[in-house]
């Protein structure tokens, strides 16, 4: 698993997603994904205006769906690999 933990995006604010398998085996299957920059930080969201909060709010959103979408293809590759190890095939 990738550790960037150490590194805070210029406005200190940071997404993380971890997807974590664990197979029947004992084995664990790891995987994070962070979501930098675009993140606004809690004090960006301006509850007294209502276009400002929808387009903060916007911005936090598209950031998720990003990540969440890079995390899924991650694992999903990397448990597929994991299949083809178990099951014998090479492809």
């Amino acid at each position: 698993m990738e550790n960037k933990k150490d590194q805070a995006p210029a406005n200190g604010t940071k997404l993380e997603f971890v997807a974590r398998f664990t197979l029947p085996d004992g084995r664990v299957i790891e995987k994070m994904v962070e979501a930098d920059g675009g993140i606004p930080s809690p004090e960006e969201f301006d509850i007294t205006d209502r276009g400002r909060f929808l387009a903060t709010f916007d911005r936090y959103e598209r950031s998720v769906i990003e990540a969440r979408d890079q995390l899924a293809k991650v694992i999903g590759e990397t448990v597929s690999e994991e299949i083809k190890k178990t099951s014998g095939r090479k492809e």
